[in-house]
């Protein structure tokens, strides 16, 4: 995948999101990905042209998901603020999981990258911000397709919450 994430982020900064589908060879991804993806182009540009190793200018694909995995850790210890002792440990606990960074420093994966909008969206919607957290929701379905199961709560939510004509809205 490093590969592929390295050649979509070049191409996005060779042609920007409006080009992007019709100039790579291959892309089978939502543009939310891309979006995270564009600024590392330049980034890997930028670095290359100062003469920073291959290795290390390959390895900037990992940067969206681990900042992400940050603002997840952020969004839980921000949920727990009322406890204090209880919002260091949540966000101790995500930035420490190995699955986190495994996922995302070590494979280069991106799930964290709707996850974080995903929960971002819930810290909205329960804390009476709907419209905000549905512009999150939708954020987090752009950005992989694997989101797609995480909006049936929301979806319930909004609908037990809201009823029909204002979660439409």
């Amino acid at each position: 995948d490093l590969g592929l994430f390295n050649y979509w982020a070049d191409t996005l900064r060779e042609f920007g999101p409006w080009g992007f589908y019709a100039n790579a060879s291959y892309a089978d991804y939502t543009p939310g990905y891309l979006y995270a993806l564009w600024p590392i182009g330049y980034l890997r540009d930028f670095a290359s042209g100062m003469g920073v190793a291959q290795d290390v200018v390959d390895s900037l694909i990992k940067l969206p998901a681990v900042l992400a995995d940050f603002g997840i850790a952020a969004v839980v210890g921000y949920a727990l603020r009322a406890r204090p002792g209880w919002a260091i440990a949540g966000a101790l606990a995500v930035l420490l999981s190995p699955a986190v960074w495994y996922v995302s420093a070590w494979w280069a994966q991106f799930e964290s990258l709707y996850v974080l909008p995903m929960l971002a969206g819930w810290a909205l919607v329960t804390r009476g911000r709907p419209g905000w957290a549905a512009v999150a929701i939708a954020i987090g379905l752009m950005t992989k397709p694997q989101a797609l199961p995480l909006a049936i709560p929301f979806v319930a939510y909004y609908l037990r919450r809201f009823g029909l004509g204002e979660s439409v809205r």
